[in-house]
């Protein structure tokens, strides 16, 4: 057997077994966020109301049935000829009762500088949205991702293997998700990631193992 032949079956051997790996990202990592909400069209993080017209993101982030929650995470991390095996995002509630509903959606208009209620981007030039609020058919997956009920504080994990493995696979791109309240009189309290809370920055996390193919 000769060396170069020797080498070639070590190495096939070795990606064979080896581990899988799992990371995490935190909302530190993302590229993009942004809170998009009727009451306030022109900012692109109208996280938490502290009077009426006043919003700020420092506090928590307040979802309701007229805001949306946009957040990117970047997958470049991740080595090329790998398998998604799980991905989760791990939502931070501060408040929600009673018992609501979380929905997951991903979003399939590109969106960032200047992004709010109205336009999804307004560099180089002002772009809207299908429907203002990212909720139009050509801004974000009629099927949600996932609805995840939630009555309490604590962490909550969305299963979202699918999603990162279209965007990783590079089968659709990575415009990140939609979090949104959608029941009528939805209300529910996030940790912000610009939150004075203890442990708001860094509270958003995307969980991702991923292994050889």
């Amino acid at each position: 057997m000769t060396r170069r032949l020797l080498t070639l079956l070590l190495a096939a051997a070795t990606a064979g077994t080896a581990p899988a790996r799992t990371i995490v990202l935190t909302d530190q990592d993302t590229e993009r966020m942004a809170v998009l909400a009727a009451g306030a069209p022109d900012l692109s993080w109208a996280a938490h109301e502290l009077h009426p017209g006043g919003f700020t993101g420092k506090y928590t982030l307040h979802l309701t049935p007229s805001k949306t929650f946009l957040l990117a995470y970047p997958l470049g991390g991740i080595p090329r000829g790998q398998r998604i095996s799980a991905a989760e995002l791990l939502m931070p509630v501060h408040y929600a009762v009673p018992e609501q509903r979380v929905t997951v959606r991903r979003v399939l208009a590109d969106w960032g500088a200047g992004v709010n209620h109205k336009y999804r981007k307004q560099r180089p030039m002002p772009v809207e949205w299908a429907r203002p609020g990212a909720t139009g058919a050509s801004d974000r997956a009629a099927k949600a991702t996932a609805v995840v009920k939630v009555d309490a504080a604590g962490e909550k994990a969305v299963n979202v293997t699918e999603d990162v493995e279209l965007w990783y696979g590079g089968a659709a791109a990575n415009h990140g998700w939609a979090v949104t309240v959608e029941d009528t009189y939805g209300n529910i309290q996030f940790l912000s990631p610009l939150s004075t809370y203890p442990n708001g920055a860094g509270s958003w996390k995307l969980r991702i193992t991923y292994e050889p193919e």
